[in-house]
Parts: structure tokens; C-alpha cells; sequence
């Protein structure tokens, strides 16, 4: 994953952005043709940055010179302050096949189990990234996304079980073994 924002929140409080994106080139010049969004909504008021964390979200490019983004450049539209509580920990995302057995991102699995060891409950979303294999020298860029369920909340020091949904299921089924994938949470309303 080479297209990551990091969003650094070490104030008080927890707050959705809402975040205007540009790309530039490795001379800092804007590239006008490229857009620039983000799998986990960081653009769009769909990722909370929780009080005292540095979250990240994944970037997307398209246009005419989508290869030539070196860098981006964010700019807060606004922040809404949200109630969400601290997240101490990372989430542990776990997926499963038919049988019950743990098995890894790029296998065929049926259900992802979310672990949370922090000490309030938290609202978080899934979402299955499947990625480019780019040639040397390229970064890779997600080809294809799909969320896995609604929004989830996972108690606290607890798990929570998000099975697939049939729609879920076939894309899993199209891409497992064939491209390298991920599953990520991040935190939502």
C-alpha cells in the first residue's frame, strides 16, 4: 500500500474531515487532469479521526497522468466534532473460511472477525481492497474495492463476527488467489 494519508489528531476531541485532495507532481506542480479520492471517505465525511491517533487512509488516482503523482496536498474543508472515543489500540481483522478456520486476505473466507482491546465499544466499517501489481518502479493503486457489511460495533476488550453478504461473497470468490488483496477497518459513524 504506497497510497496512504495520514491524518494526525492529537487534540481533546474526535472529529470527521472532510478533506479537499490534490495531487502533484515530484516538482510540487499541481496535475489539474488527476483526481484524487479516498477508499475510507476521509473526502467525504465517511472516516473519523479519533481524539490522540494518526489514522490513515488509502488514496485512489485517476486521470490522463495518474503515474506521475508524487505527492498530495490536503486542505480541511471543514471538521465536524464527533463523540468517539480514544482508540489506544489497533483493530485485529481475522478472516475466516466456510469451516471456521483462519485463513489469509488473498484466500476464499466467508467472515472477518474484528478484535478491539481497547476499552470503549467502537463504530467501525469494512472494506476489502484489491490491489494492482504495478511494474518496478510504480506505485500500486487499489483496482477494486468493495465494503464488506454496514457499519459495526465492536465492544469493548471484544470481538464482533461480519459475515458475508452474497454480493460480498463473489467478489471475494473473483479475486482471491488471483490478486493481492487487504481487508481493512477504519473508524465511522
Amino acid at each position: 500500500m504506497n497510497q496512504l494519508l495520514g491524518i494526525t489528531n492529537l487534540g481533546p476531541r474526535s472529529y470527521v474531515p472532510v478533506l479537499k485532495l490534490s495531487a502533484v507532481d515530484e516538482l510540487g506542480i499541481k496535475l489539474p487532469d488527476v483526481t484524487v479520492s479516498t477508499i475510507y471517505g476521509s473526502d467525504r465525511g465517511g472516516l473519523v479521526a479519533p481524539t490522540h491517533t494518526v489514522v490513515f487512509d488509502v488514496l485512489r488516482f485517476t486521470g490522463a497522468h495518474a503515474d506521475q503523482v508524487a505527492d498530495v496536498r490536503a486542505t480541511v474543508l471543514r471538521a465536524s466534532r464527533v463523540t468517539y472515543p480514544e482508540m489506544k489500540t489497533e483493530l485485529v481483522v481475522t478472516p475466516f473460511d466456510a469451516a471456521g478456520d483462519e485463513v489469509t486476505r488473498n484466500d476464499l473466507f466467508t467472515r472477518v472477525r474484528i478484535g478491539n482491546d481497547n476499552d470503549q465499544p467502537l463504530t467501525v466499517r469494512l472494506v476489502y481492497i484489491v490491489w494492482n501489481d504495478p511494474p518496478e518502479g510504480r506505485t500500486q493503486q487499489a483496482d477494486h474495492t468493495e465494503p464488506i457489511g454496514d457499519l459495526v460495533t465492536v465492544p469493548a476488550y471484544g470481538e464482533t463476527d461480519v459475515s458475508l453478504a452474497a454480493d460480498d461473497a463473489a467478489v471475494i470468490r473473483k479475486f482471491s488467489g488471483t490478486a493481492p488483496t487487504s481487508i481493512k477497518v477504519y473508524p465511522s459513524l
